[in-house]
């Protein structure tokens, strides 16, 4: 069960993804913030209320992306203009990745399981595991 407070940080941590701001958001002490913040990201119910909002928002931005490229799609059909119909579908293969420099990439991972996220999603991903990195860090600091 997570208290009202900690549900309010986990709401602002999304949004803003800053720790200690979202503890001063959430009603936390000025001065303590920044510990109160690393306490609560290492508290699971805390951090399993962030995730949950995280998936409820990369949800409602998927539905966003479905929505503008199934509106793209009836315009590059339905246009009465040929400009409006080109510009359509200029944007859906865009969209899609079709129109880019060629360019050669070489990887010695195989990421080919990361192109089921929106970029959104992989930045969601990429800020969480910056923040966990810096509290573990502060953690080690603590510890020595």
């Amino acid at each position: 069960m997570i208290t009202p407070k900690r549900e309010a940080f986990a709401h602002h941590y999304v949004t803003t993804r800053n720790g200690a701001e979202a503890a001063r958001l959430a009603g936390y002490s000025e001065s303590g913030a920044r510990q109160e913040a690393n306490r609560l990201l290492t508290n699971v119910d805390v951090r399993a209320e962030i995730e949950r909002l995280q998936r409820e928002r990369w949800e409602a931005e998927k539905l966003d992306r479905e929505y503008v490229l199934k509106r793209l799609q009836e315009l590059a059909e339905t246009a009465k203009s040929e400009s409006s119909r080109i510009r359509a579908l200029e944007l859906l293969g865009k969209s899609l990745g079709m129109f880019r420099e060629q360019v050669e990439e070489h990887t010695t991972h195989d990421v080919s399981h990361l192109q089921e996220f929106t970029v959104s999603e992989l930045r969601g991903m990429h800020a969480m595991a910056q923040e966990q990195e810096a509290i573990e860090a502060e953690v080690r600091v603590l510890d020595s």
